[in-house]
């Protein structure tokens, strides 16, 4: 080998070496003072922290956030959860005879179980869907049904009503 070459090599191993240790020495020293000084009372067992910690004007992280009413006696009452409408939907067709029933709701094939727009299915029937919004119940009717009584509604109107 070169003796020029190998003096550039070990050079180059001296300078790695160098900055490796200063790097090691700066995360050694930055960890020690990020953390607190221990000291141990030998008599009693127990350990002095150097640090403190208070929680002025923090929230609690394990408290409920959503509060409670409090009644005029003190107590108290039901918690008040403002009711949500549901997602706007629009059945646009309904698959009900075979084994498993399913609907197009926007745009979407679901089946019963399924969630759409943050609602969960529950139900198919041949004229409606049923579905589950924020613990409330709500019933999609097929637009046929819409149709159907609608034109019936209006031939009945055109002929002076059930004779």
């Amino acid at each position: 080998m070169n003796p020029m070459k190998s003096r550039i090599k070990i050079k180059v191993d001296i300078m790695f070496l160098t900055l490796a240790g200063m790097v090691v020495f700066f995360l050694t020293v930055g960890i020690a003072q990020g953390q607190p000084q221990v000291n141990a009372d030998a008599e009693s067992g127990t350990f002095k922290s150097g640090a403190s910690y208070t929680a002025e004007n923090f929230r609690d992280p394990f408290a409920n956030p959503i509060q409670p009413e409090v009644s005029p006696d003190g107590g108290e009452s039901n918690i008040i959860v403002p009711e949500l409408p549901p997602p706007d939907m629009k059945i646009q067709g309904i698959f009900w005879g075979g084994k498993f029933p399913q609907a197009i709701i926007n745009d979407k094939v679901v089946k019963i179980n399924e969630k759409i727009d943050g609602a969960q299915v529950i139900e198919i029937t041949k004229d409606s869907v049923k579905i589950l919004f924020g613990n409330k119940q709500f019933v999609l009717s097929a637009p046929a049904k819409d149709n159907l009584e609608s034109s019936f509604n209006k031939k009945t109107a055109e002929k002076g009503g059930n004779k």
